[in-house]
């Protein structure tokens, strides 16, 4: 990696960020909002054919909340074994009897903190490493070929 490329591979790692979800209560928080929606088994057996079977946690973007219902854009469906299937945002209904447990998204500070410290410490180590290598100074010694 070269130096000058450095800054970009840094801020890079550093906007990703650290997520966790918190529980939160229907109605939900607000529309847009990135939730991730555990069913209860009913919800598993029901929305079958609608979500795939066994799916038993569907994750999206809220885009509707009544006290019986949750709509969401969905992203991906985590399955009973598993395995994840990403979606294309498309709409979903899920009505409260299928709810186990809603959950919120939210950046973890104390999770992006240390991986922002990991991000600088390796950073750091590179810049070193490189201005090592580009100082012009050859192992051995020597500057030029030697005498004839």
């Amino acid at each position: 990696m070269r130096v000058t490329q450095l800054p970009a591979v840094v801020a890079a790692l550093a906007s990703v960020g650290c997520y966790s979800y918190r529980p939160v209560t229907i109605p939900a928080p607000a529309m847009g909002t990135r939730v991730s929606v555990e069913l209860t088994d009913l919800g598993t057996a029901t929305l079958g054919r609608l979500l795939g079977n066994e799916v038993v946690e569907v994750r999206g973007e809220l885009t509707g909340a009544t006290e019986r219902s949750v709509s969401l854009a969905v992203q991906a469906v985590r399955l009973r074994n598993g395995v994840e299937n990403y979606w294309n945002r498309e709409p979903v209904t899920l009505e409260r009897s299928t709810i186990a447990l809603l959950s919120e998204r939210r950046v973890s500070r104390k999770r992006s903190f240390l991986a922002g410290g990991a991000v600088a410490a390796v950073a750091t180590i590179a810049a070193a490493v490189a201005s090592g290598r580009g100082s012009g100074s050859s192992p051995g010694g020597g500057g030029g070929p030697g005498p004839r």
